[in-house]
């Protein structure tokens, strides 16, 4: 998603470098709304699969030191692991937004 998310940025960029006089490109600038919504999708999606990544993280170490002190219940488990479960559906469902309207007859040009 961080490489989509440059490609994304570097196309906005390019769409802004154009002057507003330059009659034959002036036309692309019609697409940064899209790219803009594109670029948002993405900073959404990666956040979610930052916060599943941290989620599933103190997961592993509750259940690490559940073991280690011979707890018989690792507490929280099953909600960090529902709430990392939310989060990467969460980040799925971002970018598989992104992925449908990521292709589009400006990204042609």
């Amino acid at each position: 998603m961080t490489s989509r998310m440059s490609s994304t940025m570097e196309r906005v960029r390019t769409l802004n470098a154009i002057k507003e006089d330059d009659q034959d490109r002036a036309h692309l600038k019609a697409d940064l709304n899209r790219l803009l919504r594109r670029a948002a999708l993405l900073k959404s999606g990666i956040f979610a699969s930052l916060v599943a990544g941290v989620c599933a993280t103190v997961l592993l170490a509750v259940l690490f030191a559940t073991e280690f002190f011979g707890l018989t219940y690792a507490y929280g488990a099953g909600i960090l692991f529902t709430i990392a479960t939310i989060f990467l559906g969460v980040a799925l469902v971002r970018f598989a937004q992104e992925v449908s309207i990521s292709l589009d007859e400006p990204d042609k040009y």
